[in-house]
């Protein structure tokens, strides 16, 4: 496909792409986190609730059914309970995208040549 046929299909979705800018813009966003129990958190569009559970061992991140467990040591920060889930969906992000890369380069005739997830 040449630059000139990709650059006359952009431009005839522009009115739909303003469009779909503009609900992006408008819509409502989510209160703040506070990484407390009964919190939402969503992992792949499935909402789960969460459940803090304060204990002297390392901390991790776990789903349960519709609930997610964060584990973290007892006084432990909203700033360093939010670092800890963060790194938690990089982890399960990484297990993902490889193998959608896998799949998806042959179709679409293309090379990954670099994936990174930084902070």
């Amino acid at each position: 496909m040449n630059v000139k046929t990709i650059r006359v299909f952009a431009v005839s979705k522009l009115s739909w792409i303003k469009q779909q800018q503009k609900k992006v813009i408008e819509q409502d966003r989510e209160s703040p986190r506070e990484y407390i129990e009964r919190e939402s958190h969503y992992v792949w569009g499935k909402r789960y609730l969460l459940k803090v559970v304060e204990k002297d061992s390392p901390p991790q991140v776990e789903l349960r059914h519709n609930i997610m467990v964060l584990q973290v040591r007892p006084a432990t920060s909203t700033e360093r309970r939010q670092e800890i889930l963060d790194e938690w969906y990089r982890v399960q992000l990484k297990a993902a995208v490889h193998p959608l890369i896998a799949k998806w380069e042959p179709v679409i005739g293309v090379k990954v040549a670099e994936c990174s997830f930084s902070a």
